[in-house]
């Protein structure tokens, strides 16, 4: 038998999320394979990959958190933050 590892794509994803009014980082749930697109209370924001520019989001391939900027108020209970992404799992299949 052999077992092949391999990462596929999920398809064209929506999350929406409320902040706490402390909550800077968020999980969607999946490894982030493109830059997701962000928008706090229908206005879309600057998405960043995490060390390469100033932005208001910072995401990192294969990881599954998107990080709000430092300086950035921290999102409230009334705020709605849609994350739209494309992520990516492992798929292993064994063969005989």
């Amino acid at each position: 038998m052999m077992k092949i590892t391999s990462m596929e794509e999920t398809d064209m994803s929506v999350i929406i999320l409320h902040g706490d009014g402390q909550q800077r980082s968020f999980d969607v749930g999946y490894e982030l394979h493109r830059a997701p697109i962000i928008a706090v209370n229908s206005y879309y924001m600057d998405v960043a990959q995490k060390g390469t520019s100033e932005a208001d989001w910072y995401w990192q391939p294969g990881s599954p958190i998107i990080s709000q900027h430092p300086d950035g108020e921290p999102l409230r209970q009334e705020d709605r933050l849609d994350i739209i992404f494309i992520g990516k799992f492992k798929v292993e299949t064994i063969t005989a």
